[in-house]
Formats: structure tokens, sequence, C-alpha cells
């Protein structure tokens, strides 16, 4: 079967619009992060262990974070950590 000229156009510029999709759509604005939905750092503080008490399964870790006291749990058999980030 042999193809009219119109039909090889049309081909040609289908190919051409399949290859450019594939080569540009990587770099669209869809992949690209807008502005208003970039976040600053979250600045993290840390904090060293002041002391602990247990209470049968569990422990509790307390900590002093720039003057403030934070407290986690973890197992009655686990260590504290000596520091943690918040």
């Amino acid at each position: 079967m042999k193809s009219t000229p119109t039909q090889l156009v049309i081909l040609t510029l289908f190919v051409a619009l399949c290859i450019s999709l594939v080569v540009f759509l990587p770099y669209s604005a869809a992949s690209r992060p807008m502005l208003n939905d970039a976040r600053p750092p979250t600045a993290q503080t840390t904090c060293f262990k002041t002391g602990e008490s247990s209470d049968g399964r569990y422990k509790i870790c307390y900590y002093n974070c720039l003057g403030s006291t934070v407290a986690i749990t973890v197992g009655s058999l686990e260590f504290c950590p000596l520091s943690i980030r918040k």
C-alpha cells in the first residue's frame, strides 16, 4: 500500500510530537516543585538526658531542650538515649 504525501506529513508530525514529549516531559512544570510549595528546613535542637523513671513495662526518659523539659517513652529494658533531636 502506497502512502500519500499528506499521510507522510501527518506521520512525520506525529513522530516529532512523540519524541518531543519524551524529551521535554521530565522538564515540564508539573515535575518541578512550585516556589510556594517550598518549606524552609525546620531547625532541630539537640536535647540532653536529665533523668529517667520506670513504670512497669515502660521507662520515661527526660531531656533538657534549651530550657524546656521533653519526655519520651521506651521499653523498661531499653536504655534512654543520651541525647535526642527535636
